[in-house]
């Protein structure tokens, strides 16, 4: 190092430089700043215009000063306008500003997305997760299909906090493809966050198999996870393991006498959910029955209370009772005869079409009227018309028609709808269940429960009959 090097860095040392940074210097900004509250007017409005130059080139400090000025005035929207250089030049705290102020100030909701939009550009996640909201909010398919791109990319930065809103994307198929692994794989990541509701659905995950291997073991732990939150997570997780425990879907886990445990808090708390799971639980037998037995008593008790009311979850429950056991037995047909004329209000069109059928089943005659019937059946859908078809069941020519009119919608040639199980009928039923690979369920015959719910279940009739 020559001597003139030496002599400069011990120069700088005993009498350092403030060094020059893009834009403004901040001594000058402070002053301006300064100036800006000054009693003077002319001081005032020179430096509001010297801010104001600098914050049309795209200065963030000297836009954010003059913005929360003109905030402070009673000037918003000049508050948001000055902000708009700095906020397109990609400042991400700016841009928050602007979005905050946007918010505040009730703006368009386009004119908010266009804000969070330019964050997201800029690289701030929060903006993006923000940005996709709204864009679902919209509904639209393209602002869909943008939402979801937008929380996937952001998915692998840091502060991705959206796990639920994507694991839900990916469950649908909201926005592009449905991806059940994706779903669980991102439902994981929330509940590891810590959001609670997630450690419900990754319960049902684990249950069901959905995105994974089904694993009760592991079910029951997300499940008892769950029961530790908020009110509504908790009854929810509880009315989930109630009916997970008495129809055993837990296989060697399930502990019926756990689940009227359960069903009992969930009834003392009040839970008209829970109350609608007991009134239509599954019969159990020996002393296990019995005390169901007595809980669905004290649940439907509290079912009419309800309903007495104006609940129609309530008046739901009653008729579902009393519906399954007006398919059986005489007693049961006028049980909810009375239901109807009493809650009809608060039943859905589906249970009224129900109720009308099963009476209606008594009375038909002939392939004319069963057409009749059935066709009364065909305004239904889904799992509504499966329902709906099991009920008849116990009439043998009613329920073979009903499958004959379904199987002819999607061309497997039953020949006319009669109720007859003759040999092109059958041949009808071996080919559907060749289509369908369940021949597994028509091996119990064309007479079955099983049948009736596989044909109920993928002959919809806005299906494509070429696409089984």
């Amino acid at each position: 190092m020559t001597k003139f090097s030496n002599y400069l860095v011990a120069w700088l040392l005993f009498f350092p430089v403030a060094l020059p940074v893009a834009g403004q210097e901040p001594s000058e900004i402070a002053a301006l700043q300064k100036d800006l509250s000054s009693t003077e007017a002319a001081t005032r409005d020179a430096a509001e215009a010297q801010l104001r130059d600098l914050a049309d080139k795209g200065d963030a400090e000297a836009a954010g000063i003059l913005s929360r000025a003109m905030d402070k005035s009673g000037d918003r929207q000049a508050a948001i306008d000055i902000l708009r250089p700095a906020a397109a030049s990609g400042d991400i705290p700016t841009i928050q500003r602007l979005t905050w102020l946007l918010r505040e100030s009730d703006a368009d909701a386009g004119e908010i997305l266009d804000a969070l939009r330019l964050g997201w550009e800029a690289g701030d996640v929060a903006s993006g997760i923000n940005y996709a909201r709204g864009l679902t909010g919209a509904g639209d398919p393209d602002s869909l299909r943008i939402a979801r791109q937008t929380l996937e990319a952001a998915s692998s930065r840091p502060g991705f906090t959206a796990w639920a809103d994507l694991a839900s994307m990916r469950k649908s198929g909201v926005g592009g493809a449905t991806d059940p692994e994706g779903a669980f794989r991102a439902t994981q990541e929330a509940a590891n966050s810590g959001n609670a509701w997630s450690e419900l659905h990754l319960a049902r995950m684990f249950l069901n198999g959905e995105g994974t291997e089904p694993n009760p073991a592991a079910a029951l732990d997300h499940y008892q996870a769950a029961l530790q939150g908020e009110a509504e997570l908790a009854a929810a997780a509880r009315r989930d393991l109630v009916a997970g425990h008495l129809y055993r879907n837990f296989d060697s886990l399930s502990d019926p006498g756990a689940g009227l445990d359960l069903a009992a808090e969930g009834i003392a708390a009040g839970d008209i959910g829970m109350v609608r799971i007991v009134a239509t639980m599954r019969e159990e037998e020996g002393a296990l029955g019995a005390r169901a037995e007595t809980l669905r008593q004290q649940a439907l008790e509290i079912a009419n209370q309800a309903a007495a009311g104006g609940d129609e979850t309530a008046a739901r429950s009653i008729f579902d009772y009393w519906h399954k056991l007006a398919v059986r037995s005489p007693e049961g047909a006028r049980e909810e005869a009375a239901i109807v004329t009493a809650y009809g209000a608060l039943l859905d069109r589906p249970r009224l079409v129900r109720h009308e059928l099963v009476n209606l089943a008594q009375r038909v005659e002939g392939p004319a009227e069963r057409a009749e019937a059935v066709a009364l059946l065909e305004t239904l859908e889904g799992k509504d018309y499966t329902a709906a078809l099991l009920d008849l069941r116990t009439h043998k020519n009613l329920y073979v028609q009903a499958l004959q009119t379904r199987l002819a919608q999607r061309g497997y040639d039953p020949g006319v709808p009669d109720g007859l199980l003759g040999p092109r009928t059958l041949r009808s039923f071996a080919a559907f269940c060749e289509s369908y690979g369940v021949e597994a369920e028509c091996e119990n015959g064309p007479l079955s429960w099983q049948i009736g719910r596989a044909i109920g279940s993928h002959l919809d009739p806005g299906d494509d009959p070429a696409e089984p």
